[in-house]
């Protein structure tokens, strides 16, 4: 399951996960480190893109 608060906040999930290299804060306290391992993996970072472009196609389209 995916979800998002609002609009911003998907694309921050959509940049964090296509970006080739991730950097946290490193903290607890960072919206990555809340992300589910699934979701960070590599592997699946095609199926989670695809998703996210579902959501903003139901949402009303994307932003960039």
């Amino acid at each position: 399951m995916l979800w998002a608060y609002n609009r911003e906040h998907l694309n921050y999930i959509k940049d964090y996960i296509d970006a080739k290299i991730r950097t946290s804060e490193g903290t607890n306290r960072s919206l990555e480190s809340r992300l589910p391992a699934w979701m960070k993996s590599k592997q699946n970072r095609k199926d989670v893109l695809r998703t996210i472009e579902k959501l903003e196609l139901m949402i009303g389209g994307s932003t960039a």
